[in-house]
């Protein structure tokens, strides 16, 4: 198999490679219930709620040579995670096999004689580059689906900016289309250095260096989500003085341990970030007509 274009797809096979090394040092360790996690992790989070997710459309709706990578990506995925789960569910993953189509792909008639994946008959599918990439887009994917859940968008898919800095923007690029996929969004789009977002979107901290707008306009009742903004941001203000007052006490920096005043110091970062995210939510929704009046 040639290098795959998609970096969706270079992730994919660069866990496998990972997975497949740590069912090898599990075994020489003796140590079975690293194997099964390691296993355990590639199959749900990797392979089904991450690649198979990110491909339907490819799959559906893509290029020739893009849709056929992507296939050859999910079968080689699919059975080399079947190998290495084989001596732990040995009948389950023979059904599996022997449903499992091989177009382009010779195989043993069973998984009892086929061989377990090493790192010696595997290509070089090392692309750390892509995993460290892929840390950051699922970072935005878990702020974008929390500002979903906070707004009930259950069905909708509203537009996603991303404001950023240079670099993080460069390790999002290659990743747009799961990015959308995943995070369920109409279109994502990477703002360029001073350009704003649209009004009328709720904004969510990814970290320092990275926001995301969701474009709310014409998908929320603006009024009720005004009130209930201006309800959490008072709540959050309020946990934030007592946090703040924790640190405050005569004698702080030498009477309490610093393991303690760490967990305050991020406990602040936390709630000072949210307050943030609260605020920019209520400017950016009161620039909106109020379509109700």
């Amino acid at each position: 198999m040639l290098q795959p274009p998609a970096a969706i797809d270079r992730w994919v096979l660069s866990r496998l490679l990972r997975t497949v090394a740590a069912c090898h040092r599990g075994f020489q360790e003796y140590n079975l219930q690293a194997v099964t996690s390691a296993i355990h992790r590639f199959w749900l989070h990797d392979l089904c709620d991450v690649y198979l997710e990110c491909v339907k459309p490819v799959l559906r709706d893509g290029e020739g040579s893009l849709r056929e990578m992507a296939q050859q990506v999910l079968y080689v995925s699919s059975e080399r995670a079947l190998c290495l789960l084989s001596p732990f569910m040995p009948y389950l993953t023979e059904e599996l096999w022997q449903r499992l189509p091989s177009p382009h792909q010779q195989r043993q008639p069973s998984i009892c004689v086929a061989q377990y994946p090493s790192l010696s008959e595997l290509p070089d599918w090392n692309y750390p580059q892509e995993e460290l990439d892929f840390l950051l887009v699922q970072e935005v994917i878990r702020v974008v689906r929390a500002v979903r859940a906070d707004y009930q968008l259950t069905k909708a898919r509203p537009e996603l900016y991303i404001s950023c800095h240079e670099d993080a923007a460069g390790r999002l690029g290659s990743f747009l289309g799961p990015l959308q996929t995943l995070s369920r969004s109409g279109s994502v789009r990477l703002l360029t250095p001073g350009e704003r977002a649209p009004l009328g979107c709720a904004v969510a901290i990814v970290n320092q260096h990275c926001q995301a707008h969701l474009l709310l306009e014409g998908l929320i009742d603006l009024q009720k989500e005004l009130e209930k903004l201006s309800v959490r941001q008072q709540r959050i203000g309020a946990q934030l003085s007592t946090a703040i007052s924790r640190t405050q006490i005569p004698g702080y920096e030498e009477k309490v341990p610093e393991r303690i005043r760490q967990e305050n110091a991020k406990k602040v970062y936390s709630l000072q970030t949210e307050l943030e995210q609260v605020r920019q939510a209520i400017q950016s929704l009161e620039q909106l007509p109020d379509k109700s009046r």
